[in-house]
């Protein structure tokens, strides 16, 4: 028989508390469209300097890179809001060392990615772009690992829904959380 200590509390608003809630949801969203507004501001940047080079790249290019840039925002505004949801003193959370583990896991995963995406979007940029191999890089990373830029964004929010689920009874959660996760995705790509 489990005993009522090592039971796991469900996951409500009143679990996490009202105002943690929203104010983590309000903050990852707030994150994810930071974000976005940066990827799109560094790809503006992008193409003045393949004008300036006197490059062109088909927009098909973009569409998929666009596509990628929301999903990965949404993501990791999803790990704020789980480090925001998890901060602090919470009375129904029995094992401390899995909240840790959670607020770490989802700040590593923030972190790894945006060093991620900077170190092979702007460092191998200046190398790639400087040769003329710009249009055969996004071939080859379009048709030789299209599958990295779908399965990056899913499993880091797949990452982070492990985590709640840890320390959490879920329920029913998951398909509210996964369509407000695609409903911001979308609105971030049509946003571009």
């Amino acid at each position: 028989m489990i005993k009522a200590e090592f039971t796991k509390p469900t996951l409500t608003i009143e679990c996490i508390g009202k105002k943690a809630f929203w104010s983590g949801c309000l903050l990852g969203i707030f994150t994810a469209v930071s974000l976005q507004f940066f990827f799109i501001y560094m790809r503006t940047f992008t193409l003045i300097i393949l004008f300036l080079l006197e490059r062109d790249i088909p927009n098909v290019y973009f569409e998929y890179f666009n596509i990628f840039f929301a999903a990965i925002s949404t993501s990791l505004g999803f790990c704020v809001t789980t480090i925001f949801w998890l901060r602090g003193y919470n009375p129904h959370i029995k094992k401390r060392y899995l909240k840790t583990m959670a607020i770490t896991n989802a700040a590593l995963s923030l972190c790894l990615t945006l060093f991620l995406l900077s170190k092979l979007g702007f460092v191998l940029f200046s190398v790639v772009f400087s040769c003329e191999g710009a249009l055969l890089w996004n071939e080859m990373i379009l048709h030789d690992y299209l599958i990295l830029l779908i399965l990056l964004p899913i499993c880091i929010f797949l990452n982070q829904w492990n985590m709640i689920r840890l320390i959490f009874r879920t329920k029913r959660w998951f398909l509210p959380i996964l369509s407000a996760y695609l409903l911001i995705s979308t609105l971030l790509f049509l946003l571009v």
